[in-house]
């Protein structure tokens, strides 16, 4: 007897825990589902609704204002009323301030103008017959003689007393020869004559030389008398 009530005792027991267990199982699903449900309404609940169409009222047309006569008022005449003057407190003249007297600056001595160097004019040479004292010459020489030194030395005396005179010496040969060959002659005759000057001491730079070979005879003849006479040197005074 004990033995079956145990028996049974264990089966109610089993189907209770069977029955809850079941229970447990259903309550799951359904809570499952509603899980699901719910993102579905709430995503429904999200979507915007439409908005109805505003209407736009139209802008009142401003009436024009009545003019209104202007009253004009008239003017109340203000009294004047006088101002007293404020007495200005007189200002006391500022002493004038002593300058000091400048020194006068003591006067600068101008320098003493200085006699103006009036140039003298050039002293013209005394004059010199310098034709008288030519000098003369060998046949196909250039040799200076002693009456021809004494000559020279007489012009070299005058240039020395002269300082602005200035001479040239022209050199001549007779007809005997070529013309080349007497106008080299010339120069030769001319040139010894300028060297004994400037022995003497005169400066070369007052005596210059040209030759003329035959070409001014001072006699045109042909004979001997002649031609010893174009052999010669002359004395031309230069300006």
């Amino acid at each position: 007897m004990f033995r079956k009530s145990s028996v049974w005792l264990v089966v109610l027991v089993s189907i209770i825990a069977i029955a809850f267990i079941a229970a447990g199982c259903a309550k799951k699903q359904v809570i499952k589902e509603e899980a699901e449900a719910k993102p579905v309404v709430e995503a429904k609940k999200e979507e915007p609704k439409p908005e109805p169409p505003k209407v736009v009222e139209k802008p009142k047309e401003a009436k024009p204002e009545e003019a209104k006569p202007e009253v004009a008022k008239p003017e109340v005449a203000k009294p004047e009323v006088a101002k007293p003057e404020e007495a200005k407190p007189e200002v006391a003249a500022k002493p004038e301030e002593a300058k000091p007297e400048v020194a006068a600056k003591p006067e600068e001595a101008k320098p003493e103008a200085k006699p103006e160097v009036v140039a003298k004019p050039e002293e013209k040479p005394t004059p010199m017959d310098l034709a008288g004292l030519r000098i003369q010459f060998a046949f196909d020489d250039y040799n200076l003689s002693s009456k021809a030194k004494e000559n020279l030395e007489k012009v070299a005396s005058w240039i020395s007393k002269n300082p602005a005179a200035k001479i040239q010496i022209e050199g001549h040969a007779c007809e005997i020869g070529t013309n080349e060959y007497n106008l080299a002659l010339g120069e030769r005759r001319a040139n010894s004559a300028k060297r004994y000057l400037e022995g003497l001491g005169v400066s070369p730079a007052k005596v210059s030389t040209i030759s003329y070979g035959e070409e001014r005879p001072l006699d045109p003849g042909h004979t001997e008398e002649a031609r010893s006479k174009n052999r010669r040197d002359e004395f031309v005074q230069m300006k």
